[in-house]
């Protein structure tokens, strides 16, 4: 009963099934994601979710991305938002369980592909794209919600997905997708068209080829009410507030004035001309403590504009006898254009220059009649005249994979070659300056930051164009190289049947070069306002691996497997890895499993090879750490903070010492099925995860100075040449993160007067997620809280009932996820929350801890309609009632402020149309 009815749910496609293997007949074998030998039950001892191709054409999603990251199993992925001021550059993961994508290992028809040759040497973006892989190829995804290093090696801590294409078509189909969101704005257009030529079966041979093409409309953030600016009003306890995320760089430009005789520069005035004189700012600034400080979010955009153009192709030749020999190449190309605010940037006002006699105590427009002639005039100016800084981020990924299976004896074998490519270009295309001639205008009295937009005279204008950089800022290319050998034979009887033996050997050489170009280096200029000094590195591993698995059917209700691993990093030496599973069915109505594992993950190649550098600014304004400053200035008796309220530059690089990270994973399952109309599932899971590898947060830091002296540095300014306190953010091994949830399924199958209604149910529930900051450290969550940087929710639900009536299939589903405690927001580690006063002005700076962020549930429609055999019809709606994202005071994962992108849809109601048509 329990077999035949997970075959009934898993071809009607309404269920994540959590099934390894099954059988479209009695005699055939299916490759399984998670084991190296071909088995023919339905149900084994690794959670696996399958979804179908009517899955996919039934869940709306427009991307790979999309489609995986809506998931319940996934969470803390890097979605396609954050390419807005977040590092994203075009890039999305999956994340199993919020383990992380860089320990989510993603197969390509089950071969591994390039990691994105533009992850940065954070780590972050260390992964497959899978904006690279085209969904209209998608065949079936395989999802291996378990460790599997013990078979595929490192990176597969969290789990696998294994993304299997289409095979042996004769058939063609074309289709066209529209979707629209509310207001016209983000919309989004996929045409993609499959045929394929010939039968294996008759022909001996298949040819399939697969084209298609997307364009992403990008969403600006004024198209949304709870996006359009940075003044964000909320209640709290009965009070009003408003929570604030502006940049004291401005225009008209703030200023600085310091006695420069004075160690660090001590400021003794600051403030905005334009404030002075009018008792206002100008229009998108906000008056904050004396500042006008910019609204940037007006300025961004929610969602990129994106371009994805994509091939694949696939040849099939039958050898004879049991002998396949595959070919399969992919090409993608993938544009991601975004905007952000136009540049701040900061300029000193030379002694002596035009500009400094015209503000300076005597000129026509002194800033501070009471400053001292010689005091040091700083500009924190925004340049908006040179418009949006805007960044195209384009992939070109090429992946080949050469394969040749068949037996010898008794053995059945699969040899395999790889050759996977991904080169990655950013290009500014405008808003980005060049430091030395901005300098050089603002010394000569050419460009005014102290006036207004549109304000700048010939001259001033003729400099703000002659100082945009425009061309390429940096590149990288990332190559993986691999062979593979495995084979599967029947060994001996046991009363439960024959065993198993699958062995293997697999060797790749990994490969990353990131070359930035000379502007980006500083070698003779730099960007102004956000000067990088990139470092370029040119890194490589090889990795030989040989592995066993051993499946021992000791009765007919009772199996054990054995897996063992051992690999060899040319860069962190050997490495041994081994997983045990056991299946245990007392009766058709009933299976258990369990699993015990360990894994293994080494550190990328940039993390190590990546020299010390600029790494951008912070996502939150803070005010001066003041334990920070007294320590550095034990070694440099010039630095100072910058002014309460602002943005710190980050250091960042690799670390050569770095140890790799090191789990244990263990998983129990259970499975009933009482009627064939009904069934349930669980998988309890828990990961433990040592010397994990990654940067502490910006907001870990600057809450406790004292306590994380080591983290901070000295920056010197190349625009105002001052000496400031700067976060220095490394890579680290931090001490160990351990999670333990539970994934439930359940499937109800009704017949009904108006058909066939099939509901279906994905829960995942985290018990406990904690992790130290260091080494043998205190124990910190964010389970269902905002905690460095991000939130690990406590429970995601999908809820889908599908009616079957004829020629139509109406289908409505609701996705559920928990609330949380909210980003706590003090005066001095954020800043950003103020008292709203009666007259619509702000007031003090207040502690704003404990909020909470309230849950975000949202529901699809769709109907299908099959008006032929060859054309099918669907609509469909995207968040039928238009809920909005709750209110977050986050500041991380990009420049989105009020909501939190990662986790939420920005749309709104979306009504999607496809037509396809069969050929």
């Amino acid at each position: 009963m329990l077999k035949r009815t997970v075959l009934r749910s898993t071809a009607a496609g309404c269920m994540l099934a959590t099934v390894a293997a099954w059988a479209q007949d009695g005699s055939q074998r299916v490759e399984v994601t998670g084991s190296a030998v071909r088995r023919i039950d339905a149900e084994t001892a690794l959670p696996v979710q399958i979804l179908h191709r009517a899955d996919i054409e039934r869940s709306g999603a427009t991307s790979l991305a999309e489609l995986i990251q809506n998931l319940p199993a996934m969470q803390g992925h890097v979605n396609l938002s954050q390419s807005v001021g977040g590092g994203g550059g075009g890039y999305a993961d999956a994340s199993i369980h919020g383990i992380g994508g860089e320990r989510t290992l993603v197969l390509l028809n089950g071969r591994r592909m390039a990691a994105w040759a533009g992850q940065n040497f954070t780590g972050f973006t260390a992964g497959t794209n899978l904006n690279t892989i085209p969904l209209a190829a998608v065949e079936r995804v395989e999802i291996l919600t378990d460790g599997a290093s013990a078979i595929y090696g490192a990176d597969a801590i969290a789990g696998v997905v294994n993304f299997i294409l289409r095979k042996d078509l004769e058939t063609g189909t074309a289709s066209l997708n529209h979707s629209i969101p509310k207001g016209g704005a983000g919309r989004n257009t996929v045409l993609s068209a499959t045929k394929g030529f010939g039968s294996l079966e008759r022909d001996g041979h298949n040819t399939l080829l697969s084209i298609s093409h997307e364009r992403q409309q990008h969403l600006l953030a004024p198209e949304r009410s709870f996006s359009r600016r940075g003044t964000i009003p909320f209640g709290q306890d009965g009070k009003r507030y408003v929570f604030f995320n502006g940049s004291v760089y401005g225009a008209p430009a703030n200023y600085i004035i310091v006695d420069p005789e004075t160690q660090g520069g001590v400021r003794f005035n600051a403030g905005n001309g334009y404030l002075n004189q009018n008792q206002a700012c100008a229009r998108g600034h906000v008056a904050v403590d004396g500042f006008c400080q910019f609204d940037f979010v007006p300025t961004i955009e929610t969602l990129p504009e994106a371009e994805q153009t994509s091939l694949f192709g696939s040849f099939s030749k039958s050898l004879g006898g049991t002998k396949l020999l595959q070919f399969d190449a992919v090409y993608s190309e993938l544009s991601v254009t975004s905007r952000i605010a136009p540049a701040p940037v900061g300029a000193q006002i030379p002694t002596g220059s035009a500009l400094y006699d015209l503000y300076m105590p005597g000129g026509a427009q002194a800033l501070d009649p009471t400053a001292t002639y010689g005091d040091d005039l700083y500009a924190y100016w925004r340049g908006i005249d040179t418009g949006k800084r805007t960044v195209d981020d384009r992939t070109r990924t090429l992946h080949l994979s050469a394969s040749l299976s068949g037996t010898a004896g008794a053995w059945e074998y699969t040899g395999a070659l790889t050759r996977s490519q991904s080169r990655w270009t950013k290009e500014y295309l405008g808003g980005y300056l060049k430091q030395n001639e901005l300098t050089a205008a603002v010394g000569s009295g050419a460009l005014d930051p102290f006036l207004l937009p549109g304000q700048q005279g010939a001259a001033g204008n003729e400099a703000l164009a002659g100082m945009q950089y425009l061309g390429t800022f940096a590149q990288g290319w990332s190559t993986l190289t691999s062979a593979e050998l495995r084979g599967a034979r029947p060994l001996f009887s046991l009363p439960g049947g024959r065993a198993q033996l699958g062995i293997g050997a697999d060797f790749r050489r990994e490969s990353i070069e990131y070359r930035p170009s000379e502007i980006a280096q500083g070698v003779t200029n730099a960007i102004a306002g956000d000067t990088a000094q990139d470092r370029p590195y040119d890194a490589a591993r090889n990795v030989w691996g040989l592995y066993g698995e051993l499946v021992l059917p000791v009765t007919r209700t009772l199996e054990f497997t054995a897996a063992l691993r051992h690999d060899d990093y040319s860069d962190f030496g050997t490495t041994d890895n081994a997983k045990l599973a056991v299946r245990f069915q007392p009766s058709r109505q009933w299976l258990l499993r369990g699993s015990f594992s360990t894994g293994f993950r080494a550190p990328e190649p940039p993390q190590l090879a990546a020299g010390r550098q600029y790494f951008g600014k912070t996502g939150g304004a803070y005010n001066c750490p003041q334990a920070a400053l007294a320590a550095l200035k034990a070694v440099d008796p010039l630095v100072a903070c910058a002014p309460d309220g602002s943005q710190y530059d980050v250091i960042a690089g690799g670390a050569k010492d770095l140890q790799p990270e090191k789990s244990r994973q263990l998983s129990v399952g259970l499975r009933f099925e009482p009627v064939a109309w009904a069934s349930v599932g669980a998988d309890l899971w828990h990961v433990r995860i040592k010397d994990r590898i990654l940067e502490l947060s910006e907001s870990a830091v600057m809450a406790d100075d004292a306590a994380y002296l080591k983290n901070f540095t000295v920056f010197v300014d190349p625009g105002t040449n001052r000496h400031l306190v700067a976060l220095y953010l490394p890579n680290e091994n931090l001490g160990e993160e351990r999670y333990t949830g539970i994934d439930w399924d359940g499937r109800l199958t009704l017949d009904t007067p108006f058909g066939r209604l099939v509901n279906t149910l994905k829960w995942s529930h985290i018990f406990s997620y904690k992790y130290q900051r260091e080494s043998g450290g205190a124990w910190h969550s964010s389970l269902g809280r905002y905690e460095d940087g991000k939130t690990t929710f406590r429970n995601l639900v999908r809820l889908s009932g599908t009616l079957y009536s004829g020629a139509w299939q109406n289908t409505l589903t609701l996705n559920y996820r928990s609330g949380y405690r909210d980003a706590d927001c003090t005066a001095d580690a954020c800043g950003l929350v103020r008292e709203l006063n009666p007259d619509g002005s702000l007031g003090d700076v207040v502690d704003m801890t404990g909020r909470r962020v309230s849950s975000y549930t949202t529901v699809d429609l769709q109907t299908r309609y099959a008006a032929s055999k060859a054309l099918t019809l669907t609509a469909g709606i995207l968040n039928l009632f238009d809920r909005d994202p709750p209110l977050s005071l986050k500041i991380d994962g990009g420049h989105q402020i009020g909501y939190d992108n990662r986790y939420t849809d920005p749309r709104g109601r979306t009504l999607y149309l496809n037509a396809q048509y069969a050929f």
